[in-house]
């Protein structure tokens, strides 16, 4: 029996990204004990559910970047297009259009930076950094231009106050079994795209892209579809959150989602999302996004300056980046002498 249990718990070890997933969350617990430590309303039920909601933007974000990163890309127009979705879609119902057509106006408008930058890097093969650099500057050109250069007005201007009360309360303000809905979305969207990355031959396809790109052509994999729906699902992503910045300030602003790149590479690499791909699980970017807004949100609360906030947390970024590079190493010295033996 005991046997069975080191067997089956190796196992579970062993599952891809699983350790650096158990490693964030257990860093997660320790730091959120040494915040309340300091200041007990870290444990307070209203800052509890307060940092649900603000993680979940993370959560979302980090989702549609780990996807890219899993494959070894990187996506930067994230940001951009998490603001041209809350300005066209604010623009749009500030103009009296109906919530559900402009949010779907704004989804098709989204997606197409999505596939716009699929095939620039699965078909063209641009470096990703160049190609989403690119549409980065497209998608925030987009987000200026959509409202003549301007915020918009409120939204409840246009569709009036009891549709606009509706909107931002699914969104943002409202809560379903004293959780607020903004966490509701991100865990279903967590939940979706977990088994679509885990359990389908997509999934499978993403992960044999990221460990060896040749390798998986010869395998009969597509890498221009499967580049390509990494990056709608990035797109969709900043989709989602673009409408979550909406309903949180009722209007749409320019510079929304202004770095929301930066975060989403944080919460993947910090829960073991491997930058150089074919590695890491979403569990780990629900760590990651657990962690940062965590940082976040105790660095606040005793009092650190935002300045010194924000190099605590690349530090941190830049460490598990480190610490990916030194195991993969170490995982590759350790193979050669392997195959030395058996030639």
């Amino acid at each position: 029996m005991n046997h069975k249990n080191q067997g089956a718990l190796k196992q579970f070890l062993n599952i891809r990204g699983m350790r650096g997933a158990l490693t964030a969350f257990a860093g997660l617990i320790v730091i959120y004990i040494a915040f309340g430590a300091i200041n007990p309303t870290v444990f307070s039920g209203q800052n509890v559910t307060n940092l649900f909601r603000s993680m979940s933007k993370y959560l979302i974000i980090g989702i549609g970047q780990s996807y890219v990163l899993i494959t070894g890309n990187i996506d930067l127009s994230i940001g951009s297009v998490v603001g041209m979705s809350a300005v066209i879609s604010a623009t749009l119902m500030a103009h009296g259009v109906h919530p559900l057509i402009a949010i779907l106006i704004t989804l098709v408008c989204c997606l197409s930076i999505g596939v716009i930058n699929g095939i620039l890097v699965g078909k063209f093969q641009l470096p990703p950094f160049i190609a989403t650099l690119g549409t980065m500057f497209v998608a925030r050109g987009v987000a200026y231009m959509v409202n003549g250069n301007r915020n918009t007005d409120a939204i409840s201007s246009g569709i009036g106050k009891e549709a606009a009360d509706k909107f931002q309360s699914f969104f943002y303000y409202g809560k379903t079994a004293g959780v607020f809905n903004t966490f509701w979305i991100a865990l279903i969207l967590f939940i979706a795209f977990f088994f679509l990355l885990s359990k389908t031959r997509t999934g499978r396809h993403i992960y044999a892209i990221g460990s060896n790109v040749e390798a998986a052509k010869l395998s009969g994999v597509s890498v221009v579809a499967t580049v390509t729906k990494t990056y709608l699902v990035s797109a969709f992503c900043s989709f989602v959150v673009g409408l979550i910045l909406c309903g949180q300030a009722n209007m749409g602003n320019m510079e929304a989602g202004n770095m929301y790149e930066m975060y989403a590479v944080a919460a993947g690499v910090i829960g073991g999302i491997s930058p150089l791909g074919g590695t890491g699980i979403l569990l780990g970017t629900f760590a990651g996004a657990s962690v940062w807004q965590t940082l976040e949100n105790g660095l606040n609360m005793i009092g650190v300056q935002v300045g010194i906030q924000r190099l605590v947390i690349g530090i941190i970024v830049v460490f598990a980046v480190l610490l990916d590079v030194v195991l993969r190493k170490g995982m590759i010295m350790r193979k050669r002498p392997a195959m030395e033996k058996k030639a």
